[in-house]
């Protein structure tokens, strides 16, 4: 068995036997595809090799040093994967930025990680890549599909994480914290990741993030210290 992961998992076998270092690295699918290669049993097929380089870029901004998010091990494991890297990282952010034919439902649910406050509450932090806040409250059915998302799953705390591109290629990251809870104190985040005010709506506290580099990686466990 083994444990491939980015930050401590908590689980009780954790640091056990057969179970893999825990590494900071941009990417947890660089620890996955290094762990494959180092196998001299297996023969990695090409699919999944693309599959794990996709994965790194999407993870670590196309290998960007300057985003905060790429390490040479990163690096290093992409090129032995040894997949051609031409246009596929535009590839990828235009089918993961498109949100045609997708619900505010699907949007939430498309990329979410969940995980259960000291409190026993569901907590839940989405992520959608390609919009901007103008955009998302401007989505149809924005309130009701919020709300089933939260009954379907139970959620009891959502914090919502925005990405996108301005026109002039100016990256952009907003934060929603819906309202109703008391157990996430919002002004001891403000200045690790540089929040600034945009609205205050009945249900939800909007923030522009000036903290770029404070992707859900760093976002979530600033939360879960917090809640757990």
């Amino acid at each position: 068995k083994a444990v491939v992961s980015t930050q401590s998992t908590g689980h009780k076998d954790e640091g056990g036997p057969g179970v893999k270092t825990i590494e900071m690295v941009g990417s947890c699918a660089s620890l996955v595809a290094q762990t494959l290669l180092q196998d001299q049993d297996m023969s990695v097929p090409f699919t999944l090799k693309k599959a794990l380089a996709a994965t790194i870029l999407l993870d670590t901004i196309n290998l960007d040093f300057d985003k905060g998010r790429t390490t040479p091990l990163d690096v290093e494991v992409f090129d032995e994967l040894n997949v051609n890297r031409d246009n596929l990282y535009v590839d990828l952010i235009t089918a993961k930025t498109s949100i045609a034919g997708l619900s505010v439902f699907d949007l939430l649910r498309r990329d979410c990680k969940f995980f259960t406050s000291a409190s026993e509450k569901n907590v839940c932090i989405a992520s959608i890549t390609g919009l901007d806040w103008d955009r998302y409250k401007a989505l149809p059915s924005l309130a009701s599909d919020t709300e089933r998302f939260l009954s379907e799953f139970g959620i009891g705390i959502l914090v919502v994480m925005l990405a996108n591109h301005k026109s002039d290629g100016t990256f952009i990251r907003y934060i929603i914290f819906g309202k109703g809870n008391k157990e996430l104190d919002i002004s001891a985040l403000k200045e690790p990741l540089g929040l600034v005010e945009l609205a205050d709506e009945p249900t939800c506290l909007v923030f522009q993030q000036s903290n770029l580099k404070a992707s859900r990686k760093v976002v979530m466990p600033l939360i879960k210290s917090q809640l757990s």
